[in-house]
């Protein structure tokens, strides 16, 4: 498995490399910055802009068009409806048309468009002429469609490589592709391409940079998920392996330390006497150590094997850190954890001590956030705190328990 997508991952590569270079054959990314924009097969036109517009197949030169992906229980898309009606009626004297493209059936797009808009901060409803009351007639600023085909969103969204919505992309005067991003970051970018101004040589760069980025971290999360350490260690070998040139090296190369340190971590629960030593030497950072500790936490959970002795080692490791701290939150979250760690190294008392500090560490927090004046989000942050105490306190009983069993068990032995 990791073969083939390697195989296709390194294809890629060379495809993306070669960004500027015309699109060809029906490839994962074979919609790029420069490419031509692909006409529009749309099935459903629900709005035109209050009749500003008619609907579009081909992009007319001179004109720029904003073509956003959305969906009905998309958070984020629906949150930022307003947003695409204020450039609509900023931009629609200078040709500028913006097109909400969803995927959904017509029924339940229409059904989202009746429903009453959300009151928020960030349009609050002071009337009805200023506020309209449902998602219809606030997306009739602009025009918004359905494809429930999917035949816009594979010659743009998958063709283009992305993996999430919203996605909005800007198509210039010259009927090319210039943009594709967040629509909350594409205003800048309308300004500039209106002015002529726009460098799409250097966002071809920075586009096929994001594009390779992805790739690599689904290639990295699917060896890391898959646990096979010689398929990680073929993996990283793959990636130094690749001359991707100056601007794409970087990303390379933060995926081979993102690898790395996963090897890193598997070598170092395979050695627990070396691992031991190097944290008694300190020679491990507080992130080596924390992803340790929960590495370790994960194979006791899962069943699988882990040393105990190790664990103890971190134990003590986290007990000195919360001993050191001068924030209390930290403090009670790495007594906590040294707690988790002396269970799994069989030490009950320890674990029952330490577990206990951190209660106390929180009830002390809880008491001086209540006392404090003019704190930010009081309310939650003291939810949070209490929510924290319920969790150690359950784990504060489980080993109390354990360790009364253990007990009796011992007296009647």
């Amino acid at each position: 498995m990791l073969r083939a997508f390697l195989l296709t991952l390194l294809t890629t590569f060379a495809t993306v490399a070669h960004a500027d270079e015309p699109a060809t054959g029906s490839t994962e990314t074979s919609l790029k910055i420069g490419s031509p924009a692909p006409p529009l097969d749309i099935e459903h036109w629900l709005s035109d802009a209050n009749g500003k517009f008619e609907p579009v197949t081909e992009f007319e030169p001179g004109k720029v068009y904003v073509l956003e992906f959305w969906a009905t229980w998309c958070g984020p898309c629906v949150k930022g409806i307003p947003h695409l009606a204020e450039v609509q009626s900023k931009y629609a004297d200078q040709g500028v048309m913006v097109i909400g493209v969803s995927r959904e059936d017509l029924d339940t797009v229409n059904a989202f468009l009746d429903r009453e808009v959300r009151t928020s901060t960030d349009h609050p409803a002071t009337d009805a002429e200023a506020n309209p009351q449902t998602y219809g007639q606030l997306t009739s600023a602009y025009c918004l469609a359905t494809d429930p085909d999917a035949s816009t969103h594979d010659t743009y969204f998958r063709a283009a490589g992305q993996a999430g919505i919203p996605c909005a992309f800007i198509v210039g005067k010259d009927a090319k592709i210039e943009w594709v991003g967040h629509p909350s970051k594409m205003d800048d970018v309308i300004e500039q391409v209106l002015s002529d101004s726009w460098d799409r040589d250097a966002y071809i760069v920075k586009f096929n940079v994001g594009v390779l980025s992805n790739k690599l971290s689904a290639v990295t999360r699917a060896a890391i998920k898959n646990g096979d350490h010689g398929q990680m260690l073929e993996l990283r070998e793959k990636l130094n392996q690749i001359d991707m040139g100056e601007a794409y090296a970087p990303t390379v190369e933060e995926h081979v330390r993102k690898l790395t340190t996963i090897i890193d971590l598997h070598d170092r629960m395979e050695d627990p006497e070396g691992t031991i030593a190097k944290l008694q030497a300190g020679d491990l950072d507080g992130m080596e150590v924390t992803m340790l500790a929960n590495r370790l936490q994960k194979h006791a959970r899962e069943g699988e094997a882990f040393s105990p002795e190790l664990a103890r080692a971190l134990a003590d490791f986290r007990q000195k850190q919360a001993a050191t701290s001068t924030v209390g939150k930290s403090k009670a979250i790495w007594l906590e954890d040294s707690g988790d760690l002396y269970y799994l190294a069989g030490d009950l008392k320890s674990a029952i001590e330490v577990t206990k500090k951190s209660v106390a560490e929180c009830d002390t927090l809880v008491a001086e956030l209540q006392a404090e004046e003019g704190v930010e989000d009081k309310d939650k942050t003291t939810a949070r705190l209490v929510y924290r105490r319920k969790s150690t306190m359950r784990q504060l009983k489980r080993y109390e328990k354990e360790k009364a069993e253990a007990d009796e068990q011992q007296e009647a032995g």
